[in-house]
């Protein structure tokens, strides 16, 4: 009778056991998405979505040729793709039916590097609903930020470049007090105003900040440590970010970014502050690395 109840027990700790395992499989589940193939294609968004290990997501966007009939130029952007794993393919429409039975029409272009992102540029000889899918090399789940802009483009809202896509801003937010963590997601700053971000910092640690899109939108960031907090406003930053420069095909050609790379002295919350300066409320997505 002793021996059953020993082997009774056992089996309800094994049982708990393997339940705990389940429940830790289950968390670290991806996030399932719904463009896991091209007939469930998104608008790109400019915003940062989850992508499964060893997975790829599909993006459309809608494309027409100049007025005139003549091309127009287009760029892909993947941000940080040369630095994470994640690449991209460019397809031209596409029989839905044709892909179901297992076929794809050839690759027309591919991301190139481009510092840390992956970008492709060019025209498009024929207007019509053209698909992006983005592949994940990694065996770990990651995020991908896939943005694209061009006058031939058309339903494919920005997030990045229009407030519409971004909730409107309800205060002034220049208080690093008020500061908002490093999170990949977009930001509104308010007209003539500021927004504050925090980091914390290792040191020896090096980080690169960069506002995408910055050196297009006419915002500015500036770099603040911790100590001068309290009277930031009469010391001056000890960073601000500036327009980088890539190889191209031309020699060096100037990002659409504005980026910042640097380390500090000592270990501690360090703040980052977008300045907008317009009439308008303006998007904004600060990114660390």
């Amino acid at each position: 009778m002793k021996t059953l109840k020993t082997f009774s027990l056992m089996l309800v700790v094994l049982a708990f056991l393997l339940g705990l395992s389940a429940m830790a499989a289950a968390a670290e589940e991806p996030v399932l998405v719904t463009n896991a193939n091209p007939g469930g294609a998104s608008y790109i968004d400019g915003q940062a979505h989850p992508i499964a290990a060893n997975g790829s997501l599909w993006y459309r966007f809608d494309y027409n040729l100049s007025s005139s009939g003549r091309p127009q130029m287009t760029t892909l952007k993947l941000l940080y793709g040369n630095a994470s794993g994640v690449g991209f393919e460019l397809y031209e429409p596409m029989d839905m039916n044709a892909y179901a039975d297992g076929g794809l029409k050839p690759v027309i272009g591919r991301g190139m590097p481009s510092g840390d992102d992956l970008v492709w540029y060019g025209a498009l000889g024929a207007g019509g609903a053209y698909y992006v899918r983005v592949l994940n090399t990694n065996p770990f789940a990651t995020t991908a930020l896939l943005s694209i802009q061009g006058n031939g483009i058309t339903s494919a809202p920005i997030a990045v470049t229009g407030v519409s896509a971004v909730a409107k801003s309800t205060a002034t937010m220049d208080d690093p007090a008020k500061s908002v963590i490093f999170d990949g997601k977009p930001q509104t700053v308010a007209a003539q105003s500021a927004l504050w971000y925090r980091f914390d910092y290792s040191a020896t640690d090096v980080k690169t900040i960069r506002l995408v899109y910055g050196a297009k939108s006419g915002l500015e960031f500036e770099v603040y440590s911790p100590e001068i907090l309290g009277s930031w406003w009469t010391n001056k930053p000890i960073g601000i970010g500036t327009v980088e420069r890539v190889v191209c095909s031309t020699g060096l050609c100037a990002t659409d970014d504005l980026t910042w790379v640097g380390a500090f002295g000592a270990s501690g919350t360090y703040y980052a502050r977008v300045i907008n300066d317009s009439a308008n409320d303006a998007p904004v997505l600060l990114t660390i690395q």
